[in-house]
């Protein structure tokens, strides 16, 4: 058909430009039109469906930028957030290691506590006695410096009637509370 058609022009061109130029000038302009309308009828649909492509490209282009945008937001927000979680768990341990050592020291208090709690009656009745010989600290001190400086050389039966007969009563006498003379 096209080149029924082709031939049918050139042969149509042909007769013209033997009739009239202008003619044969007016007969390609309107050929060349009749051309261009085919294709153009072609081609619109076409370009249509590429504009809206296009557009349609636009608005997923800018829907990929966006979303590689909040995709970047939460790759960084997500990597803080490991970051935050490896520090939570490093300090938990931390604190599960410090936790388990304080038990362990509380239980060395206790046991210290309770080993040390069956001396306290010990404890308490060696403090009584203290006490009481912290009274009496001064006369017995006062006996044996008086016995170490003055009756050393004499003999066993004048040194005990000396340091029991007089000196026991004179420190009695004077009120000197002493433990080691009765």
């Amino acid at each position: 058909k096209q080149w029924y058609q082709r031939r049918v022009a050139i042969t149509a061109g042909e007769r013209m430009q033997d009739i009239s130029k202008a003619g044969a000038g007016l007969y390609d302009y309107v050929t060349a039109i009749l051309g261009y309308c085919a294709v153009a009828r072609e081609i619109k649909p076409k370009r249509e469906k590429v504009a809206k492509l296009e557009k349609n490209f636009q608005i997923s282009k800018r829907e990929l930028d966006r979303i590689t945008t909040e995709c970047t937001s939460l790759s960084a927000e997500l990597e803080d957030l490991g970051r935050r979680f490896e520090e939570a768990m490093s300090e938990k341990q931390q604190l599960q290691d410090e936790a388990e050592l304080m038990s362990k020291r509380l239980d060395a208090a206790q046991k210290l506590i309770s080993g040390l709690s069956s001396e306290k009656g010990r404890w308490g009745v060696d403090l009584e006695g203290l006490l009481k010989r912290r009274t009496c600290l001064l006369g017995d001190c006062m006996a044996g410096s008086a016995f170490l400086c003055y009756v050393g050389a004499f003999s066993f039966e004048f040194r005990e009637e000396l340091l029991r007969d007089v000196w026991e009563a004179d420190l009695k006498k004077k009120k000197v509370p002493t433990a080691t003379l009765r």
